[in-house]
């Protein structure tokens, strides 16, 4: 699948002016959502004030936003909503961090994406090391385990003042942190 925005190999600062309430990024007709990875990357890229909405996780294998291969972007003030990881196995539906990368995520909402397989909302993998300061998580869902936020090989996340509510995962249990 194409993406909405793929950036690799660069280090940018994509913002909107009027915020994520009037700013969309919206993956409908089959489009991945967003694409941040491959080292270069680095702190120094800034992705502020969007809407994410209507990934279908394509090739990247999460709905809203992918980081992936030692990226260390900042994500903020965005909304992550409505993006879905729906193929089999694919984990992430809001936000997915993969492969020794430690990206920063500041005052965003992540709510109402959906996984077939790990992490409704957040999925962290891989030695991932990722930051969320002021940040809500709510209202996704998953077919398998972590409904809010699934965490699994060796990373060791940062959650500073976040709200993790009413997520629903499946297999007969509801994991807000998986």
């Amino acid at each position: 699948g194409l993406r909405v925005v793929y950036i690799t190999g660069k280090s940018v600062w994509l913002h909107s002016s009027g915020g994520p309430d009037v700013t969309f990024l919206d993956g409908t007709g089959g489009y991945d959502g967003i694409a941040m990875c491959n080292g270069a990357s680095a702190s120094d890229t800034v992705f502020d004030g969007f809407t994410i909405t209507n990934g279908d996780g394509g090739n990247l294998r999460t709905g809203g936003i992918s980081i992936i291969n030692d990226c260390n972007a900042t994500i903020s003030n965005c909304i992550i909503t409505n993006n879905i990881a729906s193929e089999p196995n694919w984990s992430g539906g809001g936000f997915g961090c993969y492969t020794n990368s430690s990206p920063t995520i500041i005052n965003c909402t992540i709510e109402n994406n959906a996984s077939t397989w790990f992490g409704g909302g957040v999925f962290i993998k891989a030695d991932c090391n990722p930051t969320f300061t002021n940040c809500i998580i709510y209202g996704n869902s998953v077919d398998s385990d972590g409904g809010g936020v699934f965490i699994t090989d060796n990373c060791a996340p940062t959650f500073t003042n976040c709200t993790i509510t009413n997520n629903v995962g499946g297999d007969d249990e509801t994991y807000d942190v998986g």
